[in-house]
């Protein structure tokens, strides 16, 4: 929550907590949520090495959250966090390479990529469809029309559907 509310309303000029003048509340990005979801579980469910040992987070964590949110840790007032931190473990660490590979990149973009191109090829289907269906009602009144003309034009008595003439 402190990630987010840090984010999502960074400072203009100087820290939040030397008391600076805070710029005006902004949306954040997806992305941005996302990787700073993936900070804060990686942050609170840290994986072991081979010994078993707690690690601490990669530092892919750190860059996504720096390149989605266009802010960093330390713009945001957030120094202590910084991805210039010694602590954070090298992205070419064994850890970093097996352990989080699954949170490490925001995901909701790619999957809501993927939905945007199921919903474009879904709404072509269906003006294929529409525009097929178009077609044969067009050619059945325009046969039905020619049949009509050519009947009368030789005199010979149209018998409508009910068998009337």
């Amino acid at each position: 929550e402190l990630l987010y509310l840090a984010f999502s309303s960074p400072p203009l000029l100087g820290n939040v907590n030397d008391g600076s003048c805070p710029s005006l509340d902004f949306e954040i990005s997806d992305k941005c949520k996302d990787a700073l979801v993936s900070y804060s579980c990686g942050s609170a469910l840290s994986a072991c090495d081979k010994n078993g040992f707690e690690t601490s987070l990669c530092e892919s964590f750190c860059d996504n959250i720096e390149s989605y949110c266009g802010v960093s840790f330390i713009d945001v007032g957030l120094p202590e966090f910084s991805c210039s931190h010694n602590w954070y473990l090298d992205n070419d660490s064994n850890v970093c390479k097996n352990s989080y590979d699954d949170i490490t990149s925001p995901q909701s973009s790619s999957s809501s990529g993927n939905n945007n191109l199921i919903f474009i090829i879904l709404a072509i289907i269906i003006v294929l469809i529409l525009i097929i269906i178009a077609i044969i009602v067009a050619i059945y009144f325009i046969y039905k029309n020619k049949k009509t003309t050519y009947l009368r034009d030789n005199n010979y008595d149209i018998i409508d559907d009910e068998g009337e003439a």
